[in-house]
């Protein structure tokens, strides 16, 4: 970047990724809902109980899910470096080593079990690698973090799948305390403590303004709240966003044909001196070495909280310049790079093409039930003067219990029971096709699982 980072540039560009994002928050908060049992609108489950009616939900996602992620937790592989030739095997049996511990150190199969589970249910999940300098201040020890959804939002118009061609990458991390803010950035205290508001707001008013052709309904974000009287006051909560981006710096190289190779140099003036000294017996007008200037991005990260007016920091990442890249992990379950306008149909799981036919199945469950139940015991039918009141009473209240004897005026015709409809076969039929609908829209099948039974299936052979 040529010009200084200002933290309104930073805004900016969040405004902006957060706005081609947030029809898809909409649609990953609804699959996560979905696969943990919340599958019915609450308009409808009103409208259901007022009529002594219960919401029917049958999940049929979640054991999706838990049988993708299973598969993926028996069939996990260690990592393993493979020499380019056979000098390098020591190097790389030393390296598979060392990587095993790290995993082992840090978790790491399991949170790459719950980065694959996220990722399964709503399309993305991203892992942050990190040092922990918590128990050594010099060899920091080697963790990794799972981030949630709604926590990463990378420039709208990258489209490589390791984030390699984003300009930048903001992160948000919501509702910290200031405790945990100072614990983050302790050589900033006062600057934190003269925060006032560090929120970020989340409105449609704010995100839209500046950014054409964004329309969003007002967000569900939780705001402050004023204490009552006689109340505690809430401690105060802050947003941190770190704004992950690329600055070029001016890198010197220096071509030596005699040597046939470009070293990277320092700075400018140990290139010259390099040059001068490779060049002294040169013959007039053909030096064998160079100069050469280049820009080389390196991934450099600002911190702010809320919409401040002034960086925490801003420094160099702490995987660069060992890591060239975001010092981020992505996963996408499915993933497309077509340039359309609706993006939140870019990146699904599991859950989005299961939501519709979970959401019909429930319904046409419910709608069966609640039809049986209204027509199992449907009365009694019988002349005005067949029965006494209290014979009519006994017929309304035990008509249809089992065992029971009823009376009626002798001389008079004894009481028709009225016999039920039989259970709708339309909604029987449509749950059965319903049901197999879903097996083929989560695209699971016992062929693809090498699980028929009767034999060895070609897939596991």
């Amino acid at each position: 970047m040529a010009d200084e980072l200002k933290p309104q540039k930073v805004l900016s560009d969040f405004k902006r990724a957060y706005v081609a994002k947030a029809d898809w928050l909409k649609e990953a908060e609804e699959d996560f809902l979905f696969v943990l049992g919340k599958q019915w609108d609450d308009d409808d489950v009103e409208t259901l109980r007022k009529v002594g009616v219960r919401a029917l939900t049958i999940n049929k996602i979640r054991p999706n899910i838990q049988l993708i992620t299973g598969i993926e937790s028996q069939n996990r592989s260690d990592f393993k470096a493979f020499p380019e030739g056979g000098e390098d095997s020591l190097k790389a049996e030393i390296a598979t080593v060392l990587m095993k511990n790290v995993m082992k150190t840090a978790n790491g199969d399991y949170i790459v079990s719950e980065q694959f589970e996220d990722g399964t249910i709503c399309g993305e999940s991203f892992l942050e690698p990190y040092l922990d300098y918590t128990e050594n201040l010099i060899n920091g020890e080697m963790k990794l973090r799972k981030a949630d959804f709604n926590q990463f939002f990378p420039d709208p118009d990258s489209k490589s799948y390791d984030l390699s061609d984003a300009k930048y990458v903001c992160k948000v991390t919501f509702d910290l305390s200031k405790d945990e803010l100072l614990t983050l950035f302790p050589n900033k205290e006062a600057q934190i403590k003269a925060i006032t508001n560090g929120k970020l707001d989340l409105s449609a008013a704010w995100l839209t303004q500046g950014v054409m052709g964004a329309h969003l309904q007002k967000s569900d974000y939780p705001r402050q709240q004023e204490a009552a009287p006689g109340d505690e006051p809430e401690e105060p909560r802050f947003d941190l966003l770190e704004y992950y981006y690329k600055k070029y710096i001016p890198t010197f190289f220096v071509a030596d044909l005699k040597q046939g190779r470009i070293q990277q140099t320092r700075d400018q003036a140990e290139a010259e001196n390099f040059v001068k000294v490779a060049t002294e017996n040169d013959p007039p007008g053909k030096p064998s070495a160079r100069v050469i200037k280049k820009m080389v991005p390196e991934i450099w990260v600002a911190s702010m909280v809320g919409r401040s007016d002034k960086f925490l920091e801003n420094d160099h990442a702490w995987s660069c310049p060992r890591w060239k890249g975001y010092p981020l992990i992505p996963f996408y379950a499915h993933r497309s790079t077509a340039p359309i306008k609706n993006k939140e149909y870019k990146v699904q799981g599991i859950a989005r093409s299961m939501k519709d036919g979970n959401r019909q199945y429930n319904k046409l469950k419910t709608q069966e039930l609640r039809h049986l139940n209204s027509s199992a015991n449907s009365g009694w039918q019988c002349d005005d003067d067949t029965l006494t009141p209290d014979q009519e009473n006994d017929y309304r209240k035990y008509g249809s219990a089992p065992g029971i004897v009823l009376k009626h005026k002798s001389q008079k015709e004894a009481p028709r029971q009225i016999f039920p409809s039989p259970l709708s076969q339309g909604h029987a039929q449509l749950a059965a096709e319903c049901s197999q609908d879903l097996k083929e829209g989560s695209g699971i099948n016992a062929d693809l699982l090498a699980m028929q039974d009767g034999g060895q299936a070609s897939g596991r052979a």
